[in-house]
């Protein structure tokens, strides 16, 4: 990745014609795709530029997360909208929660106990079923409930659609994204979900040091997308665009 020195003084917000631009001593600022960083919410922006505010001598990407995913929010998702989506609904069909261990059996027993909860969940909220199995081989999942996720997924705006991309492809999981989303579960939650397997091995065998290194920039996106939904659904707060 390109080193870029910090050009800037001081990071802020101002209020833009579509909602809450970050600044750059005073400047409006712009995504890697050359459009206007501007957020829907002010809080969000505010904190897109606590994190601006908080490098030092060379910008570091990897540790601002919530600027990524609101340059995803712009860059991508509103610009390719339909291929986001399809990207995030395609998780359904190899969830992580549907695909079991056949061995050994504590590992199989935790995956029921902590993963089969979810699913009914996700039976219940939106009258689908995802098939959870042991094998090897890629588990075929009913048409009917692929195209009813894709649905709910579309529903997503922009900066909500962005925070759900972020979750699924660092859990591998559209159900523990969803459920996020809904509020069933936390962001900890999720991550200790997502974790399961990873957490068992290393109780077993002991933790990689770059792994873990991995594992913690991992768990930063995840907390950041989970921020930025509680954000975006928090429609009593008196930031939003138009209030």
């Amino acid at each position: 990745m390109t080193t870029i020195k910090r050009f800037y003084r001081q990071a802020g917000v101002a209020k833009a014609m579509c909602g809450y631009a970050l600044t750059l001593d005073g400047t409006p600022a712009k995504t890697p795709g050359k459009r206007p960083a501007v957020m829907p919410i002010k809080t969000l922006a505010e904190e897109v530029a606590d994190e601006w505010q908080a490098q030092d001598k060379t910008i570091s990407f990897p540790s601002m997360p919530l600027t990524r995913i609101a340059n995803s929010a712009i860059d991508l998702v509103a610009v390719e909208r339909a291929h986001v989506v399809k990207l995030v609904a395609d998780y359904a069909a190899s969830d992580l929660l549907c695909h079991r261990a056949a061995h050994p059996a504590k590992l199989k027993a935790r995956q029921e106990t902590q993963w089969s909860p979810l699913l009914l969940w996700l039976s219940e909220r939106y009258g689908v079923s995802l098939h959870a199995r042991s094998q090897i081989l890629p588990i075929s999942q009913p048409a009917a409930s692929l195209a009813r996720l894709h649905q709910v997924v579309s529903t997503f705006e922009d900066f909500p659609l962005a925070a759900l991309h972020r979750l699924t492809s660092e859990s591998g999981s559209l159900v523990l994204a969803l459920a996020l989303a809904e509020k069933r579960i936390d962001a900890d939650t999720l991550w200790s979900l997502c974790q399961l397997d990873e957490d068992f091995q290393a109780e077993n065998w002991g933790r990689d040091s770059e792994a873990e290194a991995r594992r913690r920039d991992s768990r930063q996106c995840v907390l950041a997308a989970s921020r930025v939904l509680t954000l975006c659904r928090s429609t009593n707060s008196n930031d939003k665009l138009n209030e």
